[in-house]
């Protein structure tokens, strides 16, 4: 169960911050294709168009009436390779099931352009909001999970870590509280 199903915390910020790691990362954005995977109803989807980026979504719960989301799980992505030019995990991989990680990986660098990249925004196990949230939805192991399916990709060799840091975001909650969390985006390119 996710904090959008509870209701109890409304994430403020989510798309700025993470608009930000994205456009510094894969600078410019504008004209290149870009796949956003676990993308829920493509949140991401107007500020990265405004950013002059050809967006589509990858979703396994789409609802359809959004033709730009596609439905399916990351580790069967329904596209040719090399068909875009980034593409991003924005606090989606730890959601992909952990024996499906290494594949949707894998399916993130085969769909990626010869000098394409991939951007994973992953929260970090620890942070005051994941401590609050770990009463109602502990995700610590799932988060370690996604850690360790990054590292085995950098590790074997068939993703290559170019840029990585940590950062930190205030998370404003219905609640009239304001919390921390940590995060660590990863920018990788494919061993093709």
């Amino acid at each position: 169960m996710g904090l959008d199903q509870l209701g109890a915390f409304k994430l403020m910020s989510i798309t700025s911050t993470a608009i930000a790691e994205i456009e510094r990362l894969l600078d410019p954005l504008s004209g290149k294709r870009l796949l956003d995977v676990g993308c829920g109803s493509g949140g991401l989807r107007g500020q990265l168009e405004k950013l002059g980026a050809n967006w589509t979504g990858l979703e396994p719960f789409a609802e359809g009436g959004e033709p730009k989301i596609v439905k399916a799980p990351a580790q069967e992505m329904p596209f040719s390779e090399a068909s875009f030019d980034g593409v991003i995990f924005v606090n989606s991989l730890h959601h992909v099931p952990a024996e499906h990680m290494k594949a949707a990986l894998a399916e993130a660098a085969r769909v990626l352009a010869g000098n394409g990249r991939i951007v994973i925004i992953e929260p970090e196990i620890e942070g005051a909001l994941s401590k609050v949230v770990a009463v109602v939805d502990d995700e610590t192991q799932i988060r370690s999970e996604a850690q360790a399916a990054i590292n085995e990709a950098i590790c074997s060799g068939f993703l290559i870590e170019t840029a990585s840091q940590r950062y930190m975001r205030r998370e404003n909650t219905r609640l009239s509280m304001s919390l921390a969390q940590k995060y660590r985006p990863f920018l990788l390119t494919a061993q093709h």
